[in-house]
Parts: structure tokens; sequence; C-alpha cells
């Protein structure tokens, strides 16, 4: 079916703009409305990521479920950017939270560069430490350090 993303927005002229963009980089979309016919649409599909546009989707309610139910690269797509805002949505389970750029090549570049980090980091191994963890004493003989109470 190819590769594909899925918008939850309900402004259908932001939404033009972006997909046609994306289109032309053999990335397909779907827009639904909100934030239910998103979960719907993430239970039964496999998207490159998922964007919500927090200027007309009361996201925070359901997000935390649209998390549980998909591994997707989660994007929250703000105009006004807060710093709590952010907090709330990362807590939530956003991958992603930042402004919209008014350029569709920003938005592609930063999409794709926080899917690539996204998936170097889940691709590379575990780094093993030799440490040492007794109650307020913490050994972390690769470092060559002691910890004592959190100092």
């Amino acid at each position: 079916m190819g590769v594909k993303y899925l918008a939850i927005d309900k402004d259908e002229k932001v939404h033009e703009k972006e997909s046609s963009f994306w289109l032309s980089r053999n990335i397909s979309s779907i827009r639904v409305s909100s934030m239910n016919e998103g979960i719907d649409k993430a239970i039964k599909n496999k998207f490159l990521y998922i964007v919500i546009n927090a200027a007309n989707i009361n996201y925070a309610p359901k997000l935390k479920i649209l998390r549980n139910l998909t591994n997707d690269p989660i994007f929250i797509a703000t105009k006004s950017y807060t710093m709590q805002e952010h907090g709330i949505a990362r807590g939530l389970g956003a991958d992603f939270f930042g402004e919209m750029s008014e350029k569709t090549e920003e938005n592609y570049n930063s999409v794709m560069a926080t899917i690539g980090h996204l998936s170097e980091r889940i691709n590379k191994n575990k780094p093993v430490l030799d440490v040492l963890n007794q109650g307020d004493i913490l050994l972390v003989k690769d470092f060559h350090k002691v910890y004592i109470k959190d100092i």
C-alpha cells in the first residue's frame, strides 16, 4: 500500500498543503478530524508517523490512549509553543512537540530528522555498563566514578 502518515487535523487547507509536498516524496496521507478517528486508524494501520494539529484538536485527553495503541512516532504540531504544553504532550506520549513552520520543507526536514533519530535509538544495542548500586552509593566502574547520595 505504500508509506503514509496520519494527520489528525480539522483544517483541510493545512493538510492539503502539507500532503501535496509529502506526496511529491512518495509519502501519502490520511486525514481525520478527531482523536477518536485517529485512534481507529492507528489501530488498523501502520504509519510513518502521526501528526496532531494542536491548534484545532484537543489531543491531551486521548493522547495516552493513542500512545498505548501504536509504536508509530507521534508529533504534536503547534503554532504557539509553551514549555508547559511541551511537558504535558511529552508526558502523555508524544515523541515530538514543536512549532509548525510556514515552510513545508522545514516541517518535512524536522519530521524526518526526528524519525531518523528515533529509529537509530530503537535499533541501537542498549549500552552495558559495569555498575554497582548499594543504597546511597553508586559505583560506575566504566566511568571510574563513585556517586554518594546523588552528589
